[in-house]
């Protein structure tokens, strides 16, 4: 830890500042500043280095000071850095600081960055600023200690960087509401920007500004539909960020619901309903059974079951008739259909509440069935649309009732021809409602929506439609003020669907959760008396129904589960906590989830578990866990009615925190390296130790520091550590939570080269050798030191060290047991043996030369040196005049050679010495005898020409019996014979080609039994 320590006078005079260092020892370092600089708020800079402030109260001036971890003090100051006092890292890596007093006396907000370059900014509303700290999305955040009496104190915010904060939206585009059912939104963003709204939302939704870069849409909605606005946010510095929004409000909550009325009108299709406020009926009529079988049956409906009426006079047995209540005239009528046969209709009836009177107006629609008919209060008429004229003719007129008579209507724009469409009143908007049928060759179903404003028909482009279709049931339900379609057919493809018609925003499919068969031809109205929608009957191709179902909005219930445990919906540990994500339940019940709540169960100490957690959506933290234990969480949702079912468990999961600091660090020195030995820690933090780094510290050279290496255990080796150089080490264990706090430091160790010996120089001693120096080359060799030699007799002692070589001087006993020695040399770095790199030998002995004798002037005889301890590199020596050439050690007991005995050799006896240097050396006391040679005088005659033979006389002396004589080329001797040993004849032939000349060399060799002895006279002329 780094502290400041403020400078300060007393009566024994002044104490200056200095930076503080204590480690989790409790060891102190401290830094003294320089002269002129104090220290009051420090804290950690990206760099690595310690930054502090240096304020002058007196002066009005100050600077920002740095301080290595090694000590060195840097200090930055301008005329910008009045008063510095609370300092810290910035998210852009730079260091913010306050100045409390500035140029306006009010204050100002530094950077300056890690190499010391100074920004200053100012506001009017920057007044004594003091502590500072970074804040979420890139911010600074500081405290302002009111200097003036205009300006409050405050909390100030100042953006770090453009580049960093670019402000977004960071919550998703869209979200849904349930109509008439409080609900909210929360839009989320970065840079903590103000928030706006524009656009059109539902009436009972509001968007609030929240004031910390959160909005809320929240409320209400009275509509349903899709409402889109954009929402801006804005800092005033940045650039703005925008976002298109969706909200999709949804009908209210309803569901189909079947009855089980005591009567019925039976299986049917294409009957025709609907409601007649004037007697407050719901009435259907007639209906297709089965094929070709058509009914005329008249039936109410009383809110809960069915009655058959039986009018005096009735429309023919029919099906696909339109029939709809005219406000305007106060009549129920139905119009065409066709019947048995088939019959193709267009006759008209109305109903009175107790029997039906056909009606014989001046004008009606050709015959037709299947088409579209529904009451328009904003024109005061019933409309006719289309429909099919018999079984292939279709038609696209519009017609409108008066009461009395039909009238065909010349639109400007219409839908095109077709059959089986649906049509209806929507209050919204005061229109009449168009969607799908059948086109003109009654195959291709449609799919597009038309409105009907009183005078022409216009199409309309909603963003999504339901698929095409037609003879669905279609109708308006007053309680959720939409109009509601259902089922219909297109082609053989039979529908189940329920969907909205929004006036405002279009269609909007629903999903109640339960709803009638996929059909067609089914017949539909709202009953005002029992405030239904009701819909009955109609089927597929094959198979009629004769089912009751209303539409009424649905009570709402508790939520359903929750989902929780796949791969993105899951439990996360942490320490001593988890965080639960989960997915909202698949129907809220009717009402807005309010809250949800967590609950954990522990599997491994079933007693510690029950800990619960609530909030408004995912994900939710649950703390109060044990460490180490394993643990499941299931989640419930709560609306306005209740709480409802626990979701299913999620995946298990062990909460963990950082595991303690390893204890026990011991360090051992190795080259460029250390293995550190370690405890694990007291605490794992409730999860298995993954792995543990060693991480070194420098002490002699700070910035060589840092070098770690991991492992699963101990001993962990560090590598790359510079030899010499004073280390300690901490070690740091990691769990899946995390990387926990470093142990304390190791011992301190130098890593150094180790200890090694390439050679040892002799390798080779002789019995009895003193004082010879060896050469010991190696590595790691450092003072003190010692050198010992195996095997006894040799005696070493230390002469110089250096890293690489030792120099010793060894004394060897006479009786020295020969052989291979091993040497040892051991020092701080260790020790290291060179096995048998040194070898005693005997000393060696000379026992003969042969031959033993040799003359004067014997010239390279070869001789055979016997003996014992002879090595290679032996030297020869006989005293002045005796020369050994060419010396072969054959082996250990044999030396062959070539002697040579000068003329001038004093004869007699003489001593041989061998020499083989650090092997010693060994005289044989008289083995070699010197003999007199022979002298040459004079050759008689002693001159001859080419191609001549000739008798001569050679005189001298110390001739030997056996004698050689050796002339000039082209000089031959033959019949050489001793006559004495001063005489000596023999015959001398000369060649034809002998080379002419005078005083020519004749040689006198001995024989081997006068010693090889020889001599050389210059005393023969050879003339041409």
């Amino acid at each position: 830890m780094w502290f400041t320590n403020s400078s300060y006078e007393d009566l024994t005079g002044s104490y200056p500042g200095s930076i503080g260092r204590i480690t989790t020892a409790g060891i102190i370092t401290n830094y003294p500043l320089p002269t002129g600089v104090d220290a009051d708020q420090i804290t950690t800079g990206s760099d690595g280095a310690l930054w502090f402030t240096n304020p002058d109260f007196e002066g009005f001036g100050g600077s920002i000071g740095r301080i290595t971890t090694s000590g060195v003090i840097t200090n930055y100051s301008e005329s910008s850095i009045l008063e510095p006092e609370g300092i810290a890292a910035g998210p852009d890596g730079a260091l913010w600081f306050t100045n409390h007093v500035g140029n306006s006396h009010r204050g100002s907000i530094g950077r300056i960055t890690t190499s010391g370059v100074i920004t200053n900014y100012t506001y009017p509303t920057i007044n004594g600023p003091e502590g500072i700290t970074a804040g979420p999305n890139g911010a600074m955040w500081f405290t302002n200690n009111r200097k003036a009496a205009v300006i409050p104190e405050s909390i100030g915010r100042i953006i770090t960087s453009v580049d960093n904060l670019a402000l977004s939206i960071t919550s998703s585009t869209s979200d849904a509401f349930t109509q008439s059912v409080a609900d909210s939104f929360t839009v989320t963003t970065t840079g903590l920007p103000a928030l706006t709204e524009t656009g059109s939302l539902p009436s009972g939704v509001s968007f609030t500004d929240n004031g910390n870069g959160t909005a809320s849409l929240s409320g209400a909605a009275s509509s349903s539909g899709i409402f889109p606005i954009t929402i801006t946010a804005s800092n005033g510095v940045l650039p703005d960020a925008t976002q298109s929004f969706t909200l999709t409000v949804n009908p209210p909550v309803t569901n189909w619901t079947q009855l089980s009325p005591n009567a019925s009108p039976g299986a049917l299709g294409a009957s025709s309903m609907a409601y007649d406020p004037a007697t407050s009926q719901l009435l259907l009529f007639g209906g297709i059974p089965s094929a070709n079988h058509f009914v005329n049956g008249t039936w109410t409906w009383n809110g809960t079951t069915w009655n058959e009426l039986s009018p005096t006079t009735s429309p023919s047995p029919r099906g696909n008739a339109s029939m709809a209540y005219d406000a305007a005239t106060g009549q129920l009528l139905l119009f065409g259909g066709y019947g048995p046969g088939p019959t193709y209709l267009n006759d008209t009836w109305s109903w009175n509440g107790s029997t039906w009177t056909q009606l014989s107006p001046a004008t009606s629609p050709p015959v037709r069935y299947n088409a579209s008919m529904a009451y328009d209060p904003a024109a005061a008429e019933l409309l006719l649309f289309g429909g099919l004229g018999n079984s292939t003719s279709t038609g696209g007129d519009t017609w409108s009732w008066n009461g009395s008579t039909w009238t065909q209507l010349s639109p400007l724009s219409s839908p095109s021809a077709r059959s089986r469409a649906m049509l209806a009143y929507d209050p919204a908007t005061s229109q009449l409602i168009l969607f799908g049928g059948y086109s003109t060759n009654s195959s291709t179903p449609l799919a597009d929506t038309w409105s009907w404003d009183g005078t022409t028909w216009d199409e309309l482009s909603p963003a999504v439609s339901p698929a095409p279709r037609g003879y669905g049931a279609f109708a308006f339900d007053p309680t959720t003020q939409q109009l509601v379609l259902f089922g219909g057919v297109a082609g053989s493809s039979y529908f189940g669907d329920t969907w909205d018609w929004n006036g405002t925003t279009g269609w909007i499919q629903l999903f109640p959760e339960s709803s009638p068969s996929n059909r067609y031809r089914s017949a539909a109205a709202y009953d005002a008396t029992t405030s239904q929608l009701l819909l009955f009957g109609g089927g597929t191709v094959s198979v009629s129904q004769g089912d009751t179902w209303p539409y009424a909005p649905q009570a709402p219930t508790v939520p359903t589960a929750p989902t929780i445990g796949t791969a993105t919906t899951m439990a996360t540990a942490g320490n001593a906590q988890a965080t639960v994500t989960f997915n909202p339940p698949s129907s809220n019940g009717g009402a807005a989830v309010s809250s949800y709540t967590v609950t954990a169960t522990d599997l491994t100490t079933p007693a510690n578990g029950g800990q619960t957690a609530s909030g408004s959506e995912s994900p939710i933290t649950v703390a109060g866990l044990t460490n180490g234990d394993s643990y499941t969480f299931t989640v419930t949702a709560t609306n306005s009615v209740g709480t409802g079912p626990e979701s299913d468990p999620s995946n298990v999961v062990t909460p963990s925190t950082l595991p303690g600091p390893p204890t026990l660090v011991v360090a051992t020195a190795g080259d460029a390296g250390a293995s550190v030995s370690f405890s694990p820690p007291a605490s794992n933090g409730g999860a298995a130790v993954i792995s543990y780094t060693v991480t070194a510290t420098d002490l002699t050279t700070p910035t060589n520091g840092g070098e770690t290496a991991s492992g699963a255990a101990s001993p962990i080796t560090v590598t790359g550590l510079t030899n010499g150089d004073s280390y300690t080490f901490t070690v740091t264990a990691t769990n899946s939570a995390g990387t926990g706090p470093a142990s304390d430091p190791s011992n301190t160790v130098v890593p150094v080269s180790p200890i090694g010996i390439a050679s040892v120089s002799p390798s080779y001693l002789v019995q009895g050798a003193k004082g010879v120096d060896i050469v010991i080359d190696g590595n790691g060799f450092v003072s003190p030191l010692t050198v010992a030699i195996s095997g006894g007799g040799v005696t070493p002692s230390l002469v110089s060290v250096s890293p690489t070589s030792v120099t010793i001087k060894v004394n060897v006993s006479a009786v020295a047991i020969p052989g291979v020695r091993n040497v040892t040399v051991a020092d701080t770095n260790g020790s290291a043996t060179c096995m048998g790199c040194l070898t005693i030998v005997a000393k060696p002995t000379v026992a003969s030369i042969s031959p033993a004798s040799l003359g004067q002037g014997a010239a390279k005889v070869p001789v055979t040196i016997t003996g014992t301890g002879f090595a290679s590199g032996a030297t020869l020596a006989a005293g002045q005049h005796v020369t050994f050439y060419s010396v072969v050690v054959v082996n250990s007991t044999s030396i062959t050679a070539q002697e040579s005995v000068g003329a001038a050799a004093a004869t007699g006896a003489r001593n041989l010495t061998l020499n083989q240097g650090a092997l010693g050396s060994a005289t044989c006391t008289d083995c070699l005898t010197v003999l007199t040679g022979p002298q040459l005088a004079s050759i008689s005659p002693s001159s001859a020409a080419r191609g001549t033979t000739t008798a001569v006389n050679l005189a001298g002396t110390g001739f030997a019996t056996g004698a050689t004589l050796t002339g000039p080329k082209g000089v031959t001797f033959t019949k050489v014979v001793v006559t004495s040993s001063t005489t000596i004849t023999a015959t001398m032939k000369v060649s034809a080609t002998a080379p002419t000349g005078s005083n020519l060399s004749v040689t006198v060799t001995n024989d081997a039994a006068a010693g090889y002895g020889k001599v050389t006279g210059n005393i023969l002329t050879i003339s041409a």
